[in-house]
């Protein structure tokens, strides 16, 4: 979020972090932004989570899930944000959070402080994100997958045995920037992005990952890897780690190689790598795609929050935007275009 309030944050927000002490203690960090725009002349002030994309499959949106942070199980640190958040009502007029993940703190007490202060409140599923629960075997794992997948990636395996001449190099915690990021826009050039998708031959791509990557390093969770074959590197995955979960941020492979399915060879490295370090977790991120699902059939569906307060400009905007077709014709509109990007 440090990164992103640096390198990226778009212009027009001002930083509104909220803070729950308990003595000396720091209990919960509430990340948010207050937004002030016009519209027809009139001033319409939000509140968001910093890092929130504007739609769910935005490039610019870099978390696939986002909440307030307070201790495991302990909801106090949000009751009390959502106490100051009502004390402090006529700073704002509508508040909106994306992509909450389900089962999360942050969705449940506000949801629930909403409707006890006669908040205008709305819910709606964005995206659902792919996650692999990793039981510790390879073995294991890969009879959980179908019988179709679980041979197609036997046989990719032995067609690459076969032709030999393939190596996985993996960067863990340091590096020089520059050149993994020159390294993973190479393979990028030669990929579908390269006619197509938010790809790294974009500035703003680029300096993108290039932040995630320091902030990856400088957090010791840093894991990219790269696939090569003949001394020419041909796939990478790039993920962050924390505790026992990692999360994928980007991935490519050469179309050229697309027959051996080198990016799916790589993951399968990955993973029982992961396994044989004790990490349970492996979240696909942005999407329940039928390529994703074909590793996982479990999904965690992210939602999006409106809370509406209760001034006449406030019931107004509810009435206008969220129950007519205006807001779900936009959002479809933009998550559709995004998503195929």
């Amino acid at each position: 979020m440090t990164g992103w309030w640096e390198q990226e944050c778009p212009p027009g927000r001002e930083l509104l972090v909220l803070l729950a002490e308990e003595g000396d203690a720091l209990t919960g960090i509430a990340p948010l932004v207050k937004i002030t725009n016009r519209f027809a002349g009139l001033r319409i002030r939000r509140l968001e989570l910093m890092t929130m994309g504007m739609y769910a499959y935005n490039p610019r949106n870099i978390s696939a899930s986002l909440e307030m942070f307070s201790g495991q199980g302990d909801h106090r640190p949000i009751d009390a944000f959502a106490a100051h958040l009502s004390a402090s009502r006529d700073e704002w007029d509508y508040i909106r959070f994306h992509p909450l993940p389900e089962g999360s703190q942050t969705l449940d007490r506000l949801s629930a402080w909403a409707k006890a202060e006669g908040f205008g409140c709305h819910v709606r599923p964005v995206f659902a994100n792919a996650v692999i629960d990793l039981p510790g075997e390879m073995e294991t794992y890969l009879k959980s997958l179908s019988p179709t997948h679980r041979k197609n990636i036997r046989r990719m395996e032995n067609a690459i045995r076969r032709e030999g001449g393939y190596t996985v190099t993996e960067v863990t915690s340091s590096g020089d920037v520059p050149s993994l990021l020159g390294r993973m826009a190479d393979i990028e050039s030669h990929s579908w992005k390269a006619s197509g998708g938010v790809g790294l031959s974009r500035s703003e791509v680029m300096a993108s990952t290039g932040w995630q990557v320091r902030a990856a390093i400088a957090l010791g969770g840093l894991e990219l890897w790269f696939l090569g074959k003949d001394g020419k590197e041909i796939a990478f995955n790039l993920s962050i780690r924390y505790g026992n979960s990692v999360e994928s941020l980007r991935a490519s492979y050469d179309s050229a190689f697309r027959d051996l399915s080198p990016g799916n060879h790589l993951l399968t490295r990955e993973l029982s790598s992961y396994m044989e370090r004790g990490i349970s977790r492996y979240n696909l991120m942005w999407g329940d795609f039928d390529y994703k699902l074909k590793w996982t059939s479990k999904i965690e569906t992210c939602y999006e929050m409106y809370i509406f307060n209760r001034t006449p400009l406030c019931r107004a905007a509810e009435g206008f935007y969220l129950r007519t077709n205006l807001y779900r014709g936009i959002r479809f509109l933009r998550n559709y275009a995004d998503r195929r990007r």
